[in-house]
């Protein structure tokens, strides 16, 4: 059953309890892995609470959510005595690049996801867009100590490879299942609550296998992707404060340096000799569409099973430009 959040006015039902220093709370991280490819520009029917029916692009929609899910996390910090909530945002796209170097703090009020305006372009590159998530999943962006990780995954689409063809389920199962295998052989899996928003139907069958059906929520035809967002993440919110967020064991691991889902230290230079070598032929953005060409896929279907190498890196800079 899904639990109703802040239902009892705008200022919650967490009202008249006094919030605890931030030092003495538990550091929530939310991470929204967001499609931002070209499909996302594309309108669709909402119907206000009056009646009044428009097309909106999807964009402007997700675009309207982010305030509005901001303004839900900032709240639930101010008022809860548990949680200090951070965020990090991560493009479902071409580039697949994230918004940050780390984690923000939902209270920073040098830069903030309510003024944060993203454009739909690209291809829906669900490989790259994970090997960009597994760099923060971490000690060095996590810490060393309790804490929750709630992934909000949001696409209207099929997955595709970095060249645009969609990927198969067989694929699309494989990626999925070797970036929570990941998660799982280092001890991340059990802090780690997955979440998917499917806008339509064709994003439906992915979004049930990586959320599960009691984390998986449709835009139905007619409602807002603002309010699911907003809805979703307020979601994620109140399921935090009832869920233990065991300890994760870092005394035998190493990655507090960037993560790879290649496994395999001598191909990660290569591709990031590759990526920086493009770079400086172009104009300096860290994309997947600029190293692309060094691969000779052709469709999804030419890689093999064990093949499935994950390409993007991070950028140094304290915000990556979308």
């Amino acid at each position: 059953m899904e639990t109703r959040f802040w239902e009892q006015g705008d200022k919650g039902n967490l009202k008249g309890v006094r919030p605890a220093k931030d030092e003495t709370r538990t550091e929530l991280f939310e991470m929204f892995i967001c499609d931002l490819s070209g499909s996302m520009g594309g309108p669709t029917r909402v119907v206000s609470e009056t009646g009044e029916e428009k097309m909106i692009p999807k964009i402007d929609q997700l675009n309207e959510g982010f305030k509005a899910a901001h303004k839900s996390m900032l709240r639930f910090m101010e008022e809860n005595t548990r949680f200090y909530v951070k965020y990090q945002l991560v493009e479902l796209n071409t580039y697949c690049k994230a918004l940050f170097n780390t984690y923000k703090n939902i209270d920073d009020t040098t830069y903030n996801l309510s003024e944060v305006t993203f454009t739909a372009d690209g291809v829906t590159n669900i490989e790259a867009t994970f090997n960009t998530a597994i760099q923060f999943i971490n000690k060095k962006h996590l810490g060393n100590y309790n804490r929750a990780l709630n992934i909000i995954m949001m696409s209207d689409g099929v997955p595709t490879d970095v060249n645009g063809f969609a990927l198969s389920e067989a694929k699309w199962k494989k990626i999925v299942d070797k970036f929570k295998g990941y998660l799982a052989d280092h001890d991340y899996l059990r802090s780690v609550a997955f979440y998917f928003i499917a806008i339509g139907d064709e994003a439906e069958p992915f979004g049930r296998y990586w959320a599960g059906d009691e984390h998986f929520y449709k835009v139905e035809d007619c409602e807002s992707l603002k309010d699911k967002i907003d809805f979703v993440t307020r979601q994620t919110l109140a399921d935090s404060t009832t869920a233990t967020t065991p300890n994760i064991n870092f005394s035998d691991d190493d990655s507090d340096k960037e993560g790879s889902l290649t496994g395999d230290s001598d191909t990660d230079a290569l591709l990031k000799t590759v990526i920086d070598a493009q770079a400086d032929e172009g104009d300096g953005t860290d994309s997947a569409a600029d190293y692309s060409n060094s691969t000779t896929l052709t469709s999804s279907e030419d890689v093999a099973d064990d093949d499935i190498d994950l390409y993007a890196l991070i950028s140094d800079d304290d915000v990556i430009n979308a």
